[in-house]
């Protein structure tokens, strides 16, 4: 939906095998995210966006939304944080485990397993060199990125 008009711009049919708990896009909307509950991030290259279209993808007759690489983490996504200066996403999944992952190149940098119950909450320093965590056992954790403690 258009912010200002209120008027529906595009949709996009079935992307995921799961609910879908997350989505961004690039700064220069090029590009869409998506994670969702089946463990899979997805990249999606905007190709191009018609307003008032509703699209399911890809097919061969649209070329709205074509994806460009994935990512499975094995483990269903609960949630996440992504860093709005860089390509980094924090990524709380089912197993209490945080996984960093830079979404340029669709790979897990860093994996913290030690956050007891499952992640309620995360937020990024503006610096990206620190992730902040919350979970079910009442603690709040700081996550080290460049060292990975």
């Amino acid at each position: 939906f258009n912010i200002q008009s209120g008027l529906f711009q595009h949709s996009f049919g079935k992307v995921h095998a799961g609910p879908v708990k997350a989505i961004w896009s690039d700064q220069l909307v090029s590009t869409a995210y998506s994670a969702s509950l089946d463990g899979v991030i997805r990249r999606n290259k905007i190709v191009k966006l018609t307003p008032g279209i509703r699209t399911t993808l890809p097919t061969k007759k649209s070329k709205s939304l074509s994806t460009q690489a994935l990512l499975d983490l094995n483990v269903p996504i609960a949630g996440v944080d992504v860093h709005p200066e860089n390509e980094l996403a924090a990524v709380s999944c089912d197993d209490a485990g945080l996984r960093v992952c830079d979404c340029g190149q669709m790979k897990v940098v860093r994996s913290f397993l030690g956050s007891g119950l499952g992640i309620t909450a995360s937020a990024w320093q503006p610096d990206g060199r620190r992730l902040f965590s919350a979970s079910l056992d009442m603690a709040i954790r700081i996550w080290d990125i460049p060292t990975g403690t």
